[in-house]
């Protein structure tokens, strides 16, 4: 089954659940209600047989008291009692069983004069019910008449033949007690209570009969409820436990799998039983684990052939490197000059675009720096070229004309570089600087492409600028030959663009030339042998995190 269908089902019937529960409390609640409502009618009713009793009670007392005493208070009392019980004036709002036995105003506010006839009428009492409380008031009427006799006799008032108080004669307290105190009174006044007692008798039967049907009524609907409830928490515990197997535990698995396979763990699968929307997912999953599988064993193949492929590459590079550092003329430059030079070469990656050059004619030499375009590989085939036009051009023109020895490598490598058929968007050109030293005539010859000399000497810097354009550009360019007079003690640099373009600082600025010049004049005391180790870390301390972004190189000397 799907797990939205099951979802819809078990939601539906979870509500018409609680509609149900919800219709059983109503039910509950209102025979609560009716409940109540019957324990008051039973108290209302058992109240109003109280005030029959009572108020017969009341006159019995009222009457004997008054025939005792002769105090008319109590005469008044008899008859506002009996007015109160027919309707002839308002029930007090505190009437009570003990309303006569204590102070009170006669005046007192209450409701509106009703007979307590009228109010037992209301109660809704049944004509069984209805005819005792009848019988016991018109009993109690006929008592009222007894007594009414007595107080007449006390005003001197008697019965005539036809039984109506017209015969006065002089009062007779002694027949008025007699009449109150004799034994038909005391038999009228059971007659009273008989009615009263039966028909507590039957209110009782009926409404607790009534109170019995809504307790067994109540009782059903709690059952009812408690099945309900208890359907409820079977159906919730069980779709719980469906929950659990068939979609915690589950997702559980997948969320396992996955985690494996984002460690590499391809082999891993979900179970697929059923057809539900998690099922679907598990076999998706299973597709999609076996293909990246089925990939990363493709792709940890050409990785070890890559790996292999990269071995031989590197180990090709290392190899270049070796012979690109065979060029350079170190040894040349250590033997010739000895503690009087220093050379700064730091290429960007294994091999690079930068070399420099050291040819000697006796005490006379030939010394250069050469940038390529680029770096890395496509900058150190660069220097292979660039390197054999140079030589190419010396054994031409020979070593004392540095411009003339830069044309002739500018026109070689325009000719290597068109027979290559190379693609025109690559950048093939190169900046060269290059010094003749005449030590017999005292003099020296630079010429440079786009490369300048810098000459320093206590404090003072000079830069001498070559040509605008660097050998094998896409227009010719003019190379000239400067002479310089070689004063001892100064010293002369050549460095290439990767020390100046150089980015660091805190804007991420290029080191520029004018910082050169200050680190040359910072520097310029100290020994050449320890000027490298100056330069490299005037740099690093303006490069700061910024990769290095291109070849490095200084080449300096101080004519012996």
């Amino acid at each position: 089954m799907k797990i939205k269908t099951l979802t819809t089902i078990a939601t539906a019937t979870l509500s018409v659940l609680l509609l149900l529960l919800l219709f059983i409390l109503y039910q509950i609640l209102d025979i609560e209600h009716d409940t109540i409502r019957g324990q008051e009618k039973r108290f209302e009713s058992f109240k109003l047989a109280d005030e029959l009793r009572q108020s017969s009670d009341d006159l019995t007392r009222m009457a004997s008291t008054y025939i005792s005493t002769g105090n008319r208070l109590y005469e008044n009392q008899y008859f506002e009692i009996l007015d109160i019980r027919n309707g002839k004036r308002p029930r007090p709002a505190d009437y009570t069983s003990t309303y006569w036995w204590l102070p009170h105003d006669a005046h007192l506010p209450g409701a509106r004069a009703v007979p307590l006839k009228e109010l037992m009428r209301r109660a809704g009492f049944t004509t069984h019910e209805f005819d005792l409380l009848q019988q016991s008031q018109s009993r109690s009427d006929k008592l009222v008449n007894m007594e009414k006799e007595a107080f007449a006799a006390m005003e001197g008032l008697f019965m005539d033949s036809a039984g109506n108080l017209t015969v006065r004669r002089t009062p007779d307290p002694g027949y008025a007690r007699s009449l109150l105190y004799g034994e038909s009174y005391q038999v009228e006044k059971a007659s009273i209570m008989a009615p009263i007692q039966t028909f507590l008798a039957a209110v009782d039967a009926r409404t607790a009969n009534a109170l019995q049907k809504l307790e067994r009524r109540q009782l059903l609907y709690v059952r009812l409820a408690l099945f309900v409830v208890s359907a409820a928490v079977i159906g919730m515990v069980s779709f719980g436990f469906y929950i659990r197997r068939r979609i915690v535990n589950p997702v559980y698995q997948l969320v396992g799998n996955m985690e494996h396979v984002t460690t590499g763990k391809y082999g891993v699968r979900n179970r697929e039983a059923g057809n539900d929307e998690l099922s679907t997912l598990a076999r998706g999953f299973n597709g999609m684990a076996a293909a990246v599988e089925r990939h990363t064993a493709t792709l940890a193949a050409a990785n070890l052939e890559m790996t292999a492929t990269h071995k031989k590459i590197a180990d090709s590079i290392d190899y270049a490197s070796l012979i690109q550092t065979a060029v350079l003329p170190h040894r040349q430059l250590a033997r010739h000059f000895g503690a009087h030079y220093f050379v700064l070469w730091k290429p960007r990656d294994v091999v690079g675009g930068d070399f420099y050059v050291f040819h000697q004619d006796g005490d006379n030499f030939l010394i250069g720096v050469v940038d390529c375009a680029g770096h890395g590989v496509p900058g150190a085939l660069m220097t292979m070229l660039a390197h054999a036009a140079i030589s190419h051009a010396i054994a031409e023109v020979g070593l004392h004309d540095p411009a003339a020895i830069l044309g002739r490598t500018d026109t070689a490598l325009r000719a290597m570089l068109s027979a290559s058929h190379l693609d025109s968007a690559l950048a093939t050109h190169a900046d060269a600087a290059l010094i003749y030293v005449d030590r017999a005539a005292g003099h020296m010859s630079f010429s440079g492409a786009k490369m300048s000399l810098y000459i320093c000497d206590d404090g003072w810097v000079e830069e001498i600028k070559g040509a605008r354009r660097p050998l094998a550009h896409k227009r010719m360019g003019e190379f000239a030959n400067t002479a310089l007079s070689l004063t001892p003690g100064r010293t002369y640099y050549l460095v290439t663009d990767g020390y100046l373009d150089q980015a660091g600082g805190d804007e991420g600025f290029c080191f520029g030339n004018d910082r050169f010049k200050q680190a040359l004049q910072t520097h310029a005391d100290l020994p050449l042998t320890e000027q490298s180790d100056a330069f490299a870390e005037t740099l690093a301390r303006y490069q700061r995190s910024q990769p290095q972004r291109d070849d490095i190189t200084i080449v300096s000397f101080r004519p012996i």
